[in-house]
């Protein structure tokens, strides 16, 4: 909802005005009133996916076995990680300082591909027949994390080699502005199969 908002307010302004980046998410964050919104929006995700995480964390405590606890608390770490990182790709736009803009970026897509690859190493060191599904979730989770890994080296080749690195891979900014779309899109996939497990959660708080 934030890109596609800050993306019609940005794609409105002239030719001459606009930041050179097509269609990057970040392309949404550079220029005024776009990055408002954008900036705004991502905000509220990046605490949304915070929460997630945070809750997810509590519910696969309960059924993990002995010897995972140190993973499981580097999933959450690096979950935490990830949010800080897009909080810096808002808090400092590519047009006002591109090594910083990227490196939140990368501290953001890195994170949030290494804590679902964790999460789904997690669900393997499950022992099989505890609740329903656990093979065909283990196989998609699998899946999804290929992927993402995949899109994320082409995005971060592009920004970190090509653009930073003024390094010639062939990717461009089309493919990977496209690649970088895409991994989000996996990271939503992920945590949209939180679905039934949350569904059947119960959270109470107590005061005494």
């Amino acid at each position: 909802v934030a890109y596609s908002i800050s993306h019609r307010i940005f794609s409105s302004y002239p030719e001459e005005d606009r930041w050179p980046k097509g269609y990057f998410i970040s392309a949404a964050l550079d220029l005024q009133p776009a990055s408002n919104f954008g900036a705004f929006f991502l905000t509220v995700a990046l605490a949304s996916t915070v929460a997630v995480a945070v809750i997810r964390h509590m519910i696969v405590a309960r059924r993990l076995p002995a010897g995972c606890e140190a993973l499981h608390r580097t999933s959450l770490f690096l979950s935490l990680a990830s949010a800080l990182g897009g909080n810096g790709v808002a808090a400092f736009p590519h047009n006002s300082s591109r090594a910083i803009h990227n490196t939140m970026a990368a501290l953001f897509f890195l994170g949030n591909l290494f804590h679902f690859w964790i999460e789904t190493l997690l669900e393997f060191r499950e022992p099989l027949g505890v609740r329903a599904g656990q093979s065909a979730t283990r196989f998609w989770h699998t899946a999804i994390c290929a992927l993402a890994l995949v899109f994320t080296a082409v995005f971060l080749g592009h920004i970190l080699g090509e653009e930073m690195g003024k390094l010639d891979f062939g990717i461009g900014k089309f493919t990977a502005a496209l690649a970088e779309i895409a991994t989000v899109a996996c990271f939503l996939v992920y945590i949209g199969t939180y679905y039934r497990s949350f569904a059947a959660t119960r959270i109470t708080f107590a005061v005494e």
